[in-house]
């Protein structure tokens, strides 16, 4: 049985390499475009996306979170720019004290840093986390 692209249907198509993960990647002559010929797509449901956000806001490692949930941390990094994109863009920022002269603004915070290394220990990264005391 001879190989089809998914956008044209066509069968003159041939191996073009793998992919990142190792499967096997195909090149179709008449639209130019690459595939996977077994590919497995995973939906997760919205119960799991739930689960799967709660330990997001207590803060649990992301490998964690991946090996007790069984994804991928590509999807979970996705996930949380997915979370991050909804987020009003005040963050609920409330005024606390108004006064006509001085107009006082108080957002209290806890701020916590860590220091990761990509790839190799010359390229350091640091992540600062900051939280509102009252809301979290």
């Amino acid at each position: 049985m001879k190989r089809r692209c998914p956008n044209c249907k066509c069968t003159r198509t041939q191996k073009n390499g793998h992919t990142h993960n190792g499967k096997q990647n195909h090149y179709c002559h008449e639209c130019g475009r690459q595939f996977v010929s077994n590919l497995e797509q995973i939906l997760i449901s919205l119960a799991q996306r739930e689960r799967i956000r709660r330990p997001l806001l207590e803060r649990i490692l992301l490998r964690g979170i991946c090996r007790v949930e069984g994804m991928s941390l590509r999807w979970l990094l996705g996930l949380m720019v997915d979370l991050y994109d909804q987020l009003p863009d005040d963050l609920n920022f409330e005024v606390k004290a108004e006064a006509e002269e001085f107009i006082r603004y108080t957002f209290e915070s806890e701020i916590d840093e860590m220091l990761s290394f990509v790839g190799k220990k010359a390229n350091k990264q640091w992540i600062w986390i900051a939280l509102d005391v009252n809301s979290r």
